[in-house]
């Protein structure tokens, strides 16, 4: 499978994938998760879209950074790959020599600036990503000022989450500092090849069925508790999958406070928040049996590469 040949995509925000496949993964189970997930429809995919915006200001060489962020998809298999028809397999193509796409906005008026940016911000998340053809990582450099650009990421969940974001920003940060000659060559990273071929081994263990057996039986009867939340206008006929995220900062002394109390009961400050959030929602529906799901982020994620994508847990409260 090594010597096919895949026609080359390019679309000038990102790498062209194309010409021999380096090597073949087996996806992971979380991949193959999302990756049904976003064979739903085009608008389910576009749910799965992840994007990070960087202001950069201060002196910078577009050209090293550049070099560092095609580096940078050289040394992660999951951002030169595509996802096989049948979501089985992750085709890893070879490092592109050219990564970023760069767009000089600095002779435009305050306005028309703006507004290209705001064009930008949202196709970085409206674009689809062809999960076939690739690519899935795209990386847009926009040149405001003299000393002033805005760095914009995006990339398909079934190669990177969100703590993924995390190690792309710090790598890169790195690796530019290496390409303009004022820092030190990173070690290799983790090849998700490795990773994959341990959590198969695990899932193949005779150890995992009891893991196996025990999800089963948190929702076992069929069928899944549905939310039925109080609206302020009827839902649609067809479902949709626009969003919104919405964050707020609780202030120090109710985390204190909450902190302590989880504690006079034996449990965690994640596992009190989750109890009152769930109260919440009895209070809103009166239901007894609700679904929620997070995503998961404890100290085991340190041995995972940075492109394991994972799915959200779930659990059953009732």
């Amino acid at each position: 499978m090594n010597a096919v040949l895949r026609p080359e995509t390019d679309t000038g925000t990102g790498a062209a994938i194309g010409g021999i496949i380096e090597c073949v993964i087996p996806t992971t189970e979380s991949q193959r998760e999302v990756w049904l997930g976003a064979m739903l429809s085009p608008e389910a995919s576009l749910a799965y879209n992840e994007s990070v915006l960087l202001r950069l200001r201060g002196a910078l060489d577009a050209a090293a950074l550049g070099r560092a962020m095609a580096a940078l998809v050289a040394r992660h298999q999951s951002l030169r790959a595509t996802i096989s028809p049948d979501g089985s397999c992750m085709l890893v193509g070879q490092p592109a020599a050219s990564v970023l796409g760069m767009q000089d906005l600095s002779t435009l008026d305050a306005q028309a600036r703006e507004q290209v940016l705001k064009s930008a911000h949202n196709a970085a998340v409206c674009t689809p990503f062809a999960l076939e053809q690739g690519p899935l990582f795209r990386a847009m450099l926009y040149r405001l000022g003299e000393a002033e650009h805005e760095l914009v990421m995006s990339a398909h969940h079934v190669v990177c989450d969100g703590w993924s974001w995390a190690v792309v920003t710090e790598q890169l940060g790195h690796l530019y500092t290496e390409q303009t000659g004022q820092g030190l060559r990173l070690k290799a990273a983790p090849a998700f090849a490795d990773f994959a071929a341990e959590e198969a081994a695990e899932a193949a263990h005779p150890d995992m069925q009891r893991h196996v057996d025990y999800w089963l039986e948190r929702f076992s009867g069929g069928s899944l508790p549905v939310l039925d939340l109080p609206l302020d206008h009827p839902r649609p006929a067809v479902r949709a999958f626009a969003s919104l995220r919405t964050e707020r900062t609780l202030d120090r002394r109710l985390v204190t406070a909450m902190r302590s109390v989880s504690a006079r009961t034996g449990a965690s400050l994640f596992a009190g928040l989750l109890g009152a959030f769930v109260a919440t929602l009895h209070r809103l529906t009166g239901q007894d049996d609700i679904v929620v799901a997070f995503p998961p982020r404890a100290s085991w994620r340190a041995t995972c590469p940075p492109w394991w994508a994972t799915a959200s847990t779930c659990c059953r409260c009732a």
